[in-house]
């Protein structure tokens, strides 16, 4: 796993915390950036999804 692969997976988790959080209080953290709590879920995926991909095509 080289560095952009533990960025983009650790950006992934910290979405999903982000997401349960917002979930929870009710209100969103990232507003300027996220509108609804769906959208946390979407760059979590999006940053994981990445991170596969990435790590499967990295040339050694």
């Amino acid at each position: 796993m080289n560095l952009a692969t533990g960025a983009l997976v650790f950006s992934g988790f910290f979405f999903i915390v982000l997401g349960v959080a917002s979930k929870i209080m009710g209100c969103s953290l990232l507003s300027p950036f996220v509108q609804s709590t769906l959208g946390y879920f979407v760059g979590a995926n999006t940053c994981i999804l990445l991170a596969l991909i990435i790590d499967k095509f990295d040339k050694r």
